[in-house]
């Protein structure tokens, strides 16, 4: 394959970092790494209003707001989300902001069976741990901080360590810039709800 160019992308960092920051793994130091950044939201609503009007449609500036920074600028979710809210009207009708709460619960219905087990698949520990993060989402907390640790009733910082350790090898939670992030906002969300 001569003059191959090969674009490796996705929305799980660290999985992409583990495949390339790796020294014993086949494609260490291989890339150059490009960060995309979350589309302004200016420039993401004006984008949805132009898609929605091309079908004879509208959507809320509010109702574009409200998702934008519930997914923190997160395309695929914002993408999912816009799609909920356009098949919500019919040709020369709104989407308004009234209907923010409608498009979160189909999201995450729509997958609630795949939380269902990735859920019974935890230990107790790191279900308190998560439920617990997921309470505090989408503010970012200090997980080992004597102030979570006794607001939850999580015991030790070495307990809460133990089980943030076991989220991260399962994909649950993963590194960004020294923090501890969730990986999938949907399932933050069904968290709260369960």
């Amino acid at each position: 394959m001569k003059h191959a160019l090969f674009v490796f992308a996705g929305s799980e960092r660290h999985l992409l970092e583990s495949i390339f920051n790796d020294p014993g793994r086949p494609f260490y130091n291989s890339v150059v790494f490009m960060q995309l950044l979350p589309i302004k939201k200016q420039e993401y609503t004006k984008f949805c209003q132009q898609l929605f009007a091309c079908y004879g449609k509208s959507v809320s500036d509010i109702l574009i707001s409200r998702l934008y920074d519930c997914f923190r600028g997160i395309t695929w979710y914002l993408q999912l989300g816009m799609n909920e809210a356009f098949t919500l009207a019919e040709r020369g009708e709104r989407v308004g902001e009234n209907c923010y709460s409608h498009i979160l619960n189909h999201m995450v219905d729509s997958k609630r069976f795949t939380f269902e087990d990735r859920y019974a698949s935890l230990t107790e520990k790191q279900k308190t741990v998560l439920q617990a993060i997921a309470t505090e989402y989408p503010n970012d907390v200090t997980l080992t901080s004597q102030v979570f640790i006794t607001k939850y009733s999580l015991k030790t910082a070495s307990s809460v360590q133990t089980a943030v350790k076991g989220l991260t090898e399962k994909g649950i939670l993963s590194d960004s810039h020294g923090r501890k992030r969730p990986t999938d906002i949907l399932f933050m969300l069904w968290l709260k709800s369960y």
